[in-house]
């Protein structure tokens, strides 16, 4: 790929078989945007054919175009799905909210050889409210450049892996106060390491979660007292780390060319521990799927008034609704 400097603005030159293509711009916002259009070198007919916005000035400057024609024409050329501009810069917006939470992330070069707006996730009837399974599709699609996967088999993967990064959804690593917001895009974290795994991997939560069972030999004194919303710390010595099980599920998106298949399915499991000790195994999908906001969570400083609610200070006592934790991931 080759940059040449002409007097209108940077072109990019791209040699494919069965000829070379030349990228010219046709919009450009002050070098903060740039839209490039492809061109056969030599088709002069067809670039000359592209008005400029001095000649519809001119235009209409001699009454050659009518304004009310000429407006409804734009119109209809940004609604249009097949050929309108409105598509793309949705789909562009799109990707700019979810990559603008993740500085690090690079896109690879190959989503040049597609229109974007053929991928699954940007063929939606509105872009700009994209659920969390587009925002898998998407970030999967933009980091290996080929893999376009069908959200719809994606809905409850819960993290993946490419290369040396780990997407992680917001809603597993932060408060749900600032994740799970109305009408918000779903965000990701993106974090430099690997699984030890070639391709891409979508990490599932277990069907079955389990817990250990209860030992009657084991007892505690109640200590049941009511939330007063002072935010504190009592867990510690707990920890939530990360496995898989032997469930290891090739997928096939239609992409041909290589012996072995390049995305795979994991059985990922979240295990609580307790000072060391295996407690239980957690399905964090559901946080991903709750979108209910609390207003009374909407609180300025540390405390807040809460009657009916009772706190959870130890693992002996899980289905209680408030749990003590603060400046922790576990909350």
């Amino acid at each position: 790929m080759n940059f040449r400097c002409w007097e209108d603005g940077l072109h990019i030159v791209t040699a494919h078989d069965p000829g070379e293509y030349i990228y010219r711009p046709v919009f450009d916002d002050s070098g903060t945007t740039n839209l490039f259009a492809r061109f056969v070198p030599g088709n002069k007919n067809l670039f000359n054919a592209i008005p400029k916005v001095e000649d519809w000035n001119w235009c209409l400057d001699h009454g050659l175009v009518h304004p009310d024609i000429l407006l409804k024409g734009l119109v209809n050329a940004c609604l249009s799905i097949e050929y309108g501009m409105q598509p793309v810069l949705c789909a562009i917006t799109a990707a700019v909210s979810v990559y603008a939470t993740l500085p690090n992330a690079t896109v690879h070069s190959g989503v040049l050889r597609r229109p974007l707006k053929a991928t699954h996730w940007a063929q939606k009837d509105a872009v700009e409210f994209l659920q969390h399974e587009d925002v898998v599709s998407m970030i999967s699609y933009m980091e290996t450049g080929i893999h376009d996967i069908d959200p719809q088999v994606l809905h409850n993967v819960i993290a993946f892996s490419y290369a040396d990064s780990i997407f992680v959804s917001n809603a597993l690593i932060q408060n749900p106060y600032e994740t799970l917001s109305p009408r918000q895009t779903p965000q990701f974290q993106r974090i430099l390491g690997n699984i030890g795994k070639p391709g891409l991997n979508f990490f599932l939560p277990p069907q079955e979660p389990i817990m250990r069972e209860i030992d009657p030999g084991s007892w505690k004194i109640d200590s049941y007292r009511s939330f007063d919303g002072t935010a504190s710390q009592s867990f510690e010595n707990t920890s939530m780390p990360l496995s898989f099980t032997d469930y290891h599920v090739p997928h096939f998106d239609g992409a041909r060319g290589a012996y072995d298949s390049q995305i795979y399915f994991l059985e990922s499991i979240i295990s609580v521990q307790d000072k060391g000790e295996w407690v239980a195994d957690v399905d964090p999908s559901h946080l991903i799927d709750w979108l209910i906001y609390d207003d009374r969570m909407a609180y300025e400083d540390d405390t807040m008034n809460i009657d009916d609610d009772i706190r959870i200070e130890e693992e002996e006592k899980p289905f209680l609704p408030v749990y003590r934790l603060q400046g922790q991931g576990l909350c």
